[in-house]
């Protein structure tokens, strides 16, 4: 069973696949078996078997309130999400094998399913596409309760092409120089996400608590945004026009390519991911130019490792998902999509956890994955209490 832990999610995603559509080798259809097996066998129970209550927890922990994603128009995407739902839900159970190994709880067939009674009754829907655009003239305009498809702005058009997505496009018309200054930000509040495409074509997905800034043209050699929180990049490739992006810690330049930054301030680290293509990381600590799947962080120093993109990109593909994190780093991630304040009762020791589950559940599905391991919560007037 061990030999799971090792698995990143895409690996996992990849075996699941293969075992379910009759490809997978001996080898790996025996590992799937094995696995499963050892875990029953793990959990003490004599017919080989989860009590149905726990394993009913465990599943719609990952499963609930997750309906109307299967009702998408992109069957690839379908496809993708109820794999990965698969594999979010393999790695829950993994997670539960960890507690029972390491932590040493109680027997399973003494567990009883986490009480979260206080939180469904006051339960926390997820976030959705909302967010606030401020043009560089001062208007305001909230974005989810635009009615019109299009607005002229400038030498501009402002589209809203589809729920949680508008696109700048230009019109040719000459502009002022005053007009070619101005700078606009779109800005997402807590429990909010939202996608632009650029004058240039580039697409941005943002996410809860960010606030991207832009000019309305890119004047002159080179094309720069700023960022603060959370944001995906597909950048429209223009060798002429460097594509620069300026994170509260350092600098990422690129010129046609797909990755992804989390730059909230209250995160120790400013955090590059780099799925295809390349970027050079600039700080004051030295400069790195990364290769696709690999993350640079920021802080008091400028470092550079492999990882699985998939974890650093799920928020983006409809997913909370978390490997080996720690409670208070997810307690943070929870605040800005549920838009809740949390907080510790007591001291807790710095558990890790893995697990996932959409990102359209409600806080109470996400929260039974968590209390598998002997934490409970309690939530009144959007304030979530954390406890033993």
């Amino acid at each position: 069973m061990l030999k799971g832990l090792i698995l990143k999610i895409s690996d996992l995603q990849r075996l699941i696949k293969k075992y379910n559509d009759g490809t997978a080798s001996p080898d790996e259809r025996r590992f799937v078996e094995t696995w499963y097996e050892d875990l029953h066998v793990d959990t003490g129970k004599a017919e080989g078997e989860l009590p149905s209550d726990l394993e009913n927890s465990i599943f719609s922990a990952v499963e609930a309130e997750i309906g109307d994603s299967e009702q998408t128009r992109n069957p690839s995407l379908r496809m993708a999400r109820t794999l990965f739902r698969i594999a979010a839900a393999v790695t829950v159970v993994i997670s539960i094998s960890i507690y029972l190994l390491f932590f040493r709880l109680a027997p399973v067939s003494n567990h009883t399913v986490p009480k979260v009674v206080s939180v469904t009754q006051n339960d926390v829907e997820a976030g959705g596409d909302r967010a606030t655009l401020t043009l560089g003239s001062g208007a305001r305009i909230i974005l989810n309760e635009l009615q019109q498809d299009s607005l002229n702005y400038g030498a501009s058009v402002i589209r809203k092409n589809e729920e949680g997505s508008i696109r700048f496009e230009s019109t040719g018309r000459l502009l002022p120089a005053a007009e070619l200054l101005a700078w606009n930000t779109l800005s997402t509040p807590t429990g909010g996400q939202y996608k632009i495409v650029l004058p240039d074509g580039t697409k941005v997905w943002l996410n809860a608590e960010s606030h991207l800034r832009f000019p309305t043209v890119f004047a002159g050699n080179e094309r720069h945004v700023e960022l603060v929180g959370e944001a995906y990049f597909e950048v429209s490739q223009d060798k002429s026009k460097p594509f620069r992006v300026i994170a509260d810690k350092a600098k990422i330049e690129v010129l046609g390519t797909h990755f992804n930054v989390m730059a909230y301030k209250d995160e120790k680290s400013m955090v590059a991911t780099l799925l295809e293509g390349s970027i050079k990381i600039s700080s004051k600590h030295g400069e790195k130019i990364l290769s696709p799947g690999q993350q640079a962080l920021v802080n008091q120093t400028l470092s550079v490792k492999e990882v699985d993109t998939d974890l650093a990109v799920a928020w983006k593909n409809g997913f909370t998902l978390f490997e080996n994190e720690d409670l208070r780093t997810i307690m943070r991630r929870i605040e800005r999509w549920y838009d809740v304040k949390v907080i510790f009762q007591d001291h807790l020791t710095e558990r890790r956890f893995t697990g996932g589950i959409d990102r359209k559940a409600k806080l109470s599905s996400l929260l039974k994955i968590l209390e598998l391991s002997d934490i409970q919560f309690e939530l009144n007037d959007r304030i979530l209490t954390v406890k033993k």
